[in-house]
């Protein structure tokens, strides 16, 4: 009974320090490579929780290859800009999802929208640059919360 006890505190011991690794991993990785890692680690997460492989991913996006997927979600590369939708839709993510990884993906475009919005009044709704960039903050906060990633580099 006690040899049972200590064998599964072991084996318990053994799973704790292996999801701290890959944690800190995680955390390393996003240090060098910035909000790409952490983007891919979500669209990650997301695929696994929807209970999806890269091949799904890649077949729903019309993709030959699974490779491009497994560098996305592993941060190697980021998402081309004119497939972000794409993506999105693929790993069911809200539509406000395509903002938030223009933004974080390709900050120089992201720069040019905010400032033809803030230029030209015919494109102006009434809303504010800031608040569409708090709510896409609160969600992709929300996200990263509900798949335990960190928040740090938000």
């Amino acid at each position: 009974m006690i040899a049972k006890i200590t064998k599964e505190r072991i084996e318990e011991s053994k799973s704790q320090e292996k999801k701290r690794k890959k944690d800190e991993k995680l955390q390393e990785s996003i240090e060098k490579r910035g909000n790409i890692s952490l983007i891919g680690e979500l669209l990650k997460r997301q695929r696994e929780f929807l209970d999806l492989s890269q091949k799904d991913i890649s077949n729903i996006l019309d993709y030959q290859y699974m490779n491009f997927i497994s560098m996305i979600e592993n941060g190697a590369c980021k998402i081309p800009l004119n497939r972000i939708p794409d993506i999105a839709k693929a790993y069911s993510l809200p539509p406000e999802f395509t903002m938030i990884l223009t933004k974080e993906l390709h900050p120089e475009t992201w720069a040019v929208i905010c400032a033809i919005k803030e230029n030209n009044k015919a494109f102006n709704s009434g809303i504010a640059i800031e608040d569409i960039e708090k709510n896409m903050n609160a969600i992709f906060k929300g996200k990263l919360k509900e798949f335990r990633l960190p928040m740090s580099s938000v």
